[in-house]
């Protein structure tokens, strides 16, 4: 399966950071309100679960991959994503 790319910003509430998904792309993404998912942020890949809070959906994105991506908070990443099964791009 293909991935679904879009641009998005970070979303931050107190120390916590995540990364807001549309809510069209978790549709399109066809698997529920908390599919898992494979992220690439600008060429930096981990796997995630899509998480509804606040009536946002959102994935996290911990300092330490904010660290590791290069990505900071204020950051507009573009981000791919695709259902855990099977892998983008493997």
């Amino acid at each position: 399966m293909e991935g679904v790319k879009f641009s998005t910003t970070m979303f931050q509430m107190g120390n916590n950071t995540g990364i807001e998904v549309p809510a069209d792309v978790v549709a399109a993404l066809d698997a529920g309100k908390r599919p898992p998912v494979v992220v690439r942020v600008n060429g930096y890949e981990y796997r995630s679960t899509v998480a509804p809070m606040g009536g946002k959906y959102l994935l996290p994105f911990s300092a330490d991959r904010r660290k590791e991506s290069g990505i900071h908070r204020a950051a507009t990443p573009s981000t791919s994503n695709s259902p855990s099964t099977p892998l983008l791009g493997r």
